[in-house]
């Protein structure tokens, strides 16, 4: 098990988005997420997604590194004592991890763990590190999707992809996890009924992603044609992309915009400090594996 997954090709692309294949496009993705007409607390929670979703990953696969857990469960707070150390502390951790990956001395097993945690600790770190300012949060949002993005490609590696393959997939994957932040196209009110409501109440309030299918059923019922949508929610193999701050979960629980408890946005004067540049680039030579 990878503890990663892919969003389903069905689900459709957030428009405007073009990159170039090989390697990663930092720049493309900075100038891409800058133009996304996302409000900024659904436009913060599709780019600390990726973090986020690393956390079963890192628990699983990399529990050396307790840096990564500890920074994962501070995105969003709003202590920025805490999330000051925790970037201050991952990003030793990453500038440890790259001097690992550079001796030749380690065997290739340790390089590739090192090198994943490096990229892990990319992303939790620049997603800490997101400015209250959305327009200078961009290159910061922009390392946490990249770095996300070549840990997705890692895992699709392990399961037999080339690398070249992988590296195409999960770049294609970004404008679809985007999309799922975004007010559904052609979303009807009445279709929010009772059952609807009280079904994704209980999924946003206790996590509860076992009861998507029956959300599923509960809106085709209801009368939802959007079938991309109806599928994602009956895809048992989806759980683990699933997400309080997603649209259509904060939506139906009558939250309206807001993200994930404890992902608001700080206030400038309680902002943390940005994490070392020297070693905060993902390095497009290097792709790590497990």
């Amino acid at each position: 098990m990878t503890f990663l997954r892919l969003v389903p090709s069905y689900v459709p692309k957030y428009p405007g988005f073009r990159f170039r294949p090989m390697p990663l496009g930092l720049d493309d993705i900075r100038d891409w997420l800058a133009s996304v007409p996302l409000s900024d607390p659904l436009w913060r929670a599709a780019v600390t997604f990726y973090a986020r979703r690393l956390r079963l990953l890192v628990t699983h696969r990399l529990p050396l590194f307790e840096e990564l857990p500890r920074g994962i469960a501070l995105i969003g707070s709003p202590d920025a004592v805490a999330v000051a150390d925790a970037i201050e502390e991952l990003g030793s951790m990453v500038a440890a991890c790259d001097d690992v990956v550079d001796r030749r001395d380690q065997t290739p097993d340790a390089r590739r763990c090192f090198s994943t945690a490096a990229f892990c600790g990319r992303s939790v770190l620049h997603a800490l590190a997101l400015a209250p300012d959305r327009r200078a949060a961009t290159e910061y949002a922009a390392v946490c999707v990249v770095s996300g993005a070549m840990v997705q490609a890692a895992a699709l590696q392990e399961r037999g992809f080339e690398e070249l393959v992988a590296g195409l997939h999960a770049m294609r994957e970004i404008p679809r996890v985007v999309n799922l932040f975004a007010p559904i196209e052609g979303f009807r009110e009445e279709w929010m009924t009772p059952t609807v409501r009280n079904l994704a109440r209980v999924m946003y309030r206790d996590e509860s992603w076992a009861l998507a299918a029956s959300l599923s059923q509960a809106l085709r019922e209801a009368k939802c044609d959007v079938e991309w949508l109806l599928r994602l929610l009956a895809d048992k193999k989806q759980v683990l992309n699933f997400d309080r701050s997603l649209w259509i979960v904060s939506h139906l629980a009558g939250v309206g915009e807001r993200a994930a408890p404890g992902a608001d946005v700080a206030t400038k004067s309680a902002s943390p400090s940005p994490p070392p540049r020297s070693k905060s680039r993902p390095r497009s030579t290097s792709r790590p594996r497990f």
